[in-house]
């Protein structure tokens, strides 16, 4: 950007501004995401662990292999692998939001990036 370094000392500010806008956006960005992750990857799983329990079929089986894949097994899953599969469950569904608001926030950065250049040009290009 050519103008920037022809009018350094008046450009400067305006890019530092926003600048500090961008990553004061992305900084609170983080912020929330970590929170929301934590608590979706925490109390989302234990709630989706509770409600998988309670919603569980029964696996008994009638002795010559029941009815899921004839090896025998009768048991019904454990509390901790259903709380397992909750919590990957909802580990993939957080890590799909945080994409999405990091992806969103990126392309905004860089609309604002590009609209800048434009801001520059017809503040500081008539001296």
């Amino acid at each position: 950007m050519n103008l920037m370094q022809l009018r350094f000392s008046y450009a400067l500010p305006v890019v530092q501004t926003a600048q500090a806008e961008a990553e004061a956006q992305g900084v609170q960005l983080v912020a929330s995401a970590t929170a929301a992750w934590v608590e979706a990857t925490t109390i989302g799983a234990a709630d989706a662990a509770t409600a998988a329990i309670s919603a569980a079929p029964s696996y008994h089986g009638n002795g010559n292999g029941g009815s899921h894949g004839g090896d025998g097994s009768s048991r019904e899953p454990s509390v901790a692998e259903l709380t397992a599969a909750a919590s990957a469950a909802a580990r993939v569904a957080a890590d799909e939001a945080l994409t999405v608001a990091y992806q969103a926030h990126a392309a905004a950065t860089v609309r604002r990036w590009w609209t800048l250049s434009g801001e520059l040009l017809f503040s500081f290009s008539d001296g």
